[in-house]
């Protein structure tokens, strides 16, 4: 039976997606979350009010995870990017924006460490619901 979980936004249209039971041992999905809301950031700057579209500290909050196999692994992730910043004025800014993502995950040779090629890789992201 298909889990509701992994029928939301970004993952709706794609099959072969389970739901993970956060924390995952197998990844650090807050990390991949907030390389997902950096990219997010550096190409919509005016989704906040950081002065210049400066976002130094950024901290991702995953509600849902969801995983699918393939040569490496999809991950799916639901969540709230939260943000502080210096403002226009100089004052201090904080809030958070809703956003969805694929990061694909490539397999790791087992006596490599990961070269830039084989690093996490966004694939999609865009604001949720």
């Amino acid at each position: 039976m298909y889990d509701q979980r992994c029928s939301v936004g970004c993952l709706s249209s794609q099959g072969g997606w389970t739901p993970v039971t956060l924390p995952d041992p197998a990844v650090n999905v807050t990390d991949l979350a907030g390389r997902a809301a950096g990219l997010y950031l550096g190409t919509h700057q005016n989704t906040t009010e950081c002065l210049n579209g400066n976002v130094p500290h950024l901290v991702a909050d995953v509600h849902t995870a969801c995983r699918q196999v393939v040569a490496g692994t999809n991950w799916g992730l639901v969540f709230d990017a939260y943000y502080d910043c210096i403002g226009p004025d100089n004052s201090t800014l904080n809030g958070s924006f809703p956003l969805q993502a694929v990061v694909f995950v490539p397999l790791k040779p087992l006596t490599e460490s990961y070269t830039p090629e084989k690093r996490p890789k966004v694939t999609f992201v865009e604001p949720s619901a």
